[in-house]
């Protein structure tokens, strides 16, 4: 409680001061890492394409910058990937002392199981999901098309696609954390599954492309997620 007293009496601008400084300190790391990332983007890039294009897909670029666009997609992830872990030590450090001990207590356990549920989603993303959907697109017009794919937009497709089952995959702690805030119901969740799958296969038809595999791809992990949330939460 002390510790929460002389946080809160602190003037607003130092409370600003202080975020200044963390905002600083993040936004410099993120592009020296951005920098070192952009050296190796081009190896990124060839692994993305030997691990998951197909034969039949020729990957192309568009415009004189498409590379280079590229590459500095794979560079700014690279740097963000390896300056997470100092956002979330600044983001903890300057509102540790605004903190009681229980809530001290309650980040330090959610936050090892935010990050290892994001990497399975990732995980899961990349040597699973993606290999089978673009095998699927890519071997969907054989025979009648070529297919000639953008550099950067197979980039966009496999980031956006690894970072929304990183997301996705925090549903179990999600849902555990309202339910622990009395804010969901177990049962509820339980006597409206039928529609919350419906609804899940609307989400997933929404954010993927109109093809069977993806939306099946991103629906059924969520549906499986779900299930063992709601096994999670009546253990706990």
């Amino acid at each position: 409680m002390v510790a929460r007293k002389i946080k809160m009496e602190l003037p607003l601008y130092k409370h600003l001061g202080e975020l200044r400084k963390r905002i600083i300190v993040i936004a410099l790391f993120l592009f020296i890492f951005s920098l070192i990332g952009f050296c190796f983007s081009g190896l990124v890039m060839k692994v993305v394409i030997n691990n998951l294009v197909v034969e039949n897909v020729k990957i192309v670029g568009l415009s004189p910058i498409e590379y280079v666009s590229a590459k500095i997609k794979i560079s700014l992830l690279i740097g963000f990937l390896i300056t997470t872990p100092l956002i979330i030590y600044e983001a903890i450090v300057f509102i540790f002392p605004g903190l009681s001990s229980r809530e001290r207590k309650a980040i330090m356990l959610v936050l090892p199981s935010f990050i290892l549920l994001f990497l399975a989603g990732v995980c899961f993303s990349y040597f699973i999901f993606l290999p089978l959907a673009i095998s699927f697109l890519g071997n969907l017009g054989k025979g009648v098309i070529e297919n000639m794919w953008s550099i950067n937009k197979l980039i966009s497709f496999v980031v956006y696609t690894c970072a929304l089952f990183g997301c996705i995959f925090q549903l179990p702690l999600l849902l555990l954390l309202l339910q622990k805030l009395n804010i969901l119901n177990i049962k509820i969740l339980k006597k409206y599954r039928a529609h919350i799958y419906v609804g899940i296969f609307i989400v997933s038809a929404i954010v993927t492309p109109p093809d069977v595999v993806t939306q099946l791809g991103i629906a059924l992990p969520i549906i499986l997620l779900y299930e063992g949330s709601l096994l999670l939460a009546k253990i706990l």
